[in-house]
């Protein structure tokens, strides 16, 4: 493939081939995995919540399709329904951001080289997520955006919830969550495509799972002290929690990337390295096995080492709602078919053809 169009290429191979997915729930056999009984309920209260923010049929519609009572109730399960439905802002406010920017940086975006434009609603959103956190003075001005808007129910809950220094660490995964994405936008716009160290390194960040895993916390009624959140182990619970979600997802979605004709993700730039499909899935596999992995002996030593602490049973009640967000994950993609993959067990592997729209 030549380097100028490695993108056509890439989607040019991919186009009309198939692969296995093979049981990615047994990768989790030993986690736990339920929804909350409050699902129903907290599905009455969801089409409030996109009212406020957009009217756009269009958008609704794809906004319901989403479940996102489901996706609260599957990664954060033992969450009351008042818990529960800021959790689900929360997802909503994320994915309502995450459509917006692919809007802005996406190859099938319609502002894909705007950036200018785009940085202007990124610097704007975390100056009101600045604000909403308690972390200045308040400003009068109004934001220009629902979805920046929005944030302040989640900030409200967070002021309510949070200390101080649990703000700012919150704020600065906010903040991360907005960099790597001008940063993804930027590279989006090369005519080259990003190494696999500069994806793993920016997706990181553009997944927003360290956002949804600061919350696990508030899902539970627990806090972890500062210190123990800070701590260079439970940075390693949180990377491996990350690094497990974003290549699930990475893996059940390229058939729709494939569609949509994008291929900044794992399974295009590994495809890309390797020539052969089942080899890259395969790798991807193997990422996400060797950070349950990783997951669980850090888990054991952070228990060990807190045993003894009053904190040792919220510590692993919150280990445990880490190992939710990644099987309730898995659960909310594929039950919602979000991916264009729509099964209710996977437990003889899935077969995926991709078909490209050039």
């Amino acid at each position: 493939m030549e380097q100028l169009s490695a993108r056509e290429g890439i989607l040019e191979a991919l186009d009309g081939r198939e692969f296995r997915i093979a049981d990615l729930s047994a990768l989790f056999s030993n986690w736990p995995q339920t929804v909350s009984p409050c699902l129903d309920e907290l599905r009455g209260l969801i089409p409030e919540i996109l009212m406020s923010l957009t009217t756009s049929s269009e958008k609704l519609f794809k906004l319901n399709k989403a479940d996102f009572a489901l996706f609260a109730t599957s990664w954060w399960p033992d969450a009351p329904l008042g818990r529960a439905h800021i959790l689900a802002c929360l997802v909503v406010w994320v994915r309502s951001l995450r459509s917006n920017r692919r809007e802005i940086d996406a190859e099938v975006g319609t502002m894909a080289r705007d950036l200018k434009g785009a940085q202007e609603f990124r610097d704007e959103t975390t100056e009101f997520m600045r604000q909403y956190l308690g972390l200045c003075e308040p400003k009068v001005k109004t934001p220009r955006s629902r979805i920046i808007a929005f944030f302040k129910v989640i900030g409200d809950a967070a002021c309510e919830t949070y200390s101080l220094g649990h703000r700012k660490l919150l704020f600065s995964e906010l903040e991360f969550f907005m960099k790597t994405s001008e940063l993804e936008q930027r590279r989006r716009l090369r005519v080259d495509l990003p190494t696999l160290d500069e994806y793993v390194s920016c997706r990181m960040g553009t997944s927003a799972c360290n956002v949804t895993t600061f919350f696990n916390e508030f899902s539970i009624g627990v806090t972890i002290p500062a210190h123990i959140l800070t701590s260079p182990s439970m940075r390693r619970l949180w990377d491996a929690t990350n690094t497990i979600i974003w290549a699930v997802n990475d893996l059940l979605s390229l058939k729709k990337e494939v569609a949509q004709q994008t291929v900044d993700s794992l399974l295009p730039l590994l495809f890309y390295q390797y020539g052969d499909l089942e080899r890259s899935a395969q790798t991807a596999i193997d990422l996400i096995a060797a950070n349950v992995a990783e997951f669980d002996m850090v888990a054991e030593r952070l228990l060990e080492r807190w045993r003894t602490d009053d904190i040792a049973d919220s510590l692993r009640l919150y280990i445990d709602a880490c190992r939710y967000n990644c099987t309730g994950n898995l659960h909310w993609s594929l039950r919602t078919g979000r991916y264009g993959i729509h099964q209710e067990a996977i437990s003889k592997g899935i077969i995926v053809r991709l078909e490209s729209k050039i």
